[in-house]
Parts: structure tokens; C-alpha cells; sequence
């Protein structure tokens, strides 16, 4: 890389300087994040995400070390808040099953029952794309990859979609913890 093209970019902001930075810096900070992701998909936004960020702010960067370390710092901490918030997710999930296994031990058959057709009115309520979405991957089973490649998509539509169907499906069922369980589990 050009250190002309660099310091260009540091100093004024130069979409040139970025372009030559993004170009030598991008694949292999993909690299680098995979090796804590494993999944490519994920590794590649997270890269992109770190050059966001270093455009943004380009007008205020003070980088004591070099460009290549502070893109791979800025990474790792993506990376970091990510596996964080995913754990906080789980924990999440993980407290509401055991509540909805405590109230599943209280229903009677017919509660059940009523509360599973509760369920299904609610993802039939859900838009098209989104319903086929979430049955997708809640009821076959597949990954969010699977389903982005079957329906030949992006990965980061399937994850938009599944946040919104979880949005109002958590909306919709918010006084039936139960259901919730069952949707926060991989399969329904």
C-alpha cells in the first residue's frame, strides 16, 4: 500500500486513500476475524463494519500505532460486542424456557393446546417473507446460511426478517411466556 494514499486518507479524508486502504487491508482482516468467527458471512460484515467505522471517523482518528492495527483492533472489538450480545441473548432465552417449564408443569392439556394455536394464528399473521423466514428455520431446522441459500438471499436479510418475526411474534405473545419458549428454541 501507497503510504502517500495513507496519510492522504488520515489527513484529509481522501475516498482514494480509503479505497487503497479497504483494497489491501480488507481480505485479510476477513482472515483474521474468521479465526474467532468461523463463519465468513459473519467475518466479512464485521470487516466492513471496521471500515465504516474508520471512515466515520476519519476527521478525528489519532492513531498512536499504525492504520493496520488500529483496523484490526476495531475488528476484534466488533467481534467481542457481538459474542457478547449473543451470549446475553442465550442467557435470555435460557431464563425464559425455565420459566416456561415451570408453567408447562401447571397447564392442563386444553391450555396446551389452546396456547399452540395461540402460536400458530401468530406466525400466520406474520408478512409472507417473514413467515416463510421463520418457518424456515424454526420449524425445518435450517441456519440462517441454509435458508439464505435457499431462498437465495443474503444472510443479513434472513437475520432482518428473523428479528422482525421475533419482534412481533414477541409482541403478539406477550402473555404467553410458553409460546415464547417454544419459539426462542432452535425447532418448534
Amino acid at each position: 500500500m501507497d503510504k502517500k494514499a495513507s496519510a492522504s486518507f488520515l489527513e484529509y479524508g481522501d475516498s482514494k486513500g480509503f479505497t487503497e486502504i479497504f483494497n489491501t487491508f480488507y481480505i485479510p482482516l476477513v482472515a483474521y476475524i474468521m479465526q474467532y468467527t468461523g463463519d465468513r458471512s459473519e467475518a466479512e460484515d464485521i470487516a466492513q463494519n471496521s471500515f465504516v467505522k474508520l471512515w466515520e471517523k476519519r476527521g478525528e482518528l489519532q492513531i498512536k500505532t499504525s492504520l493496520k492495527s488500529y483496523l484490526y483492533s476495531t475488528a476484534y472489538n466488533l467481534f467481542v460486542d457481538r459474542y457478547w450480545q449473543h451470549k446475553k441473548t442465550l442467557n435470555y432465552a435460557e431464563q425464559l424456557r425455565e420459566e416456561a417449564l415451570e408453567e408447562v408443569t401447571q397447564l392442563s392439556e386444553a391450555d396446551l393446546i389452546q396456547q399452540l394455536e395461540v402460536l400458530e394464528k401468530a406466525i400466520d399473521e406474520l408478512p409472507a417473507k417473514c413467515r416463510r423466514i421463520f418457518l424456515l428455520n424454526k420449524k425445518e431446522g435450517l441456519t440462517y446460511k441454509e435458508v439464505a441459500r435457499q431462498l437465495n438471499i443474503s444472510v443479513k436479510t434472513v437475520e432482518s426478517q428473523m428479528r422482525i418475526a421475533l419482534i412481533k411474534l414477541r409482541e403478539r405473545l406477550k402473555d404467553y411466556p410458553l409460546v415464547m419458549a417454544l419459539i426462542l428454541n432452535k425447532r418448534l
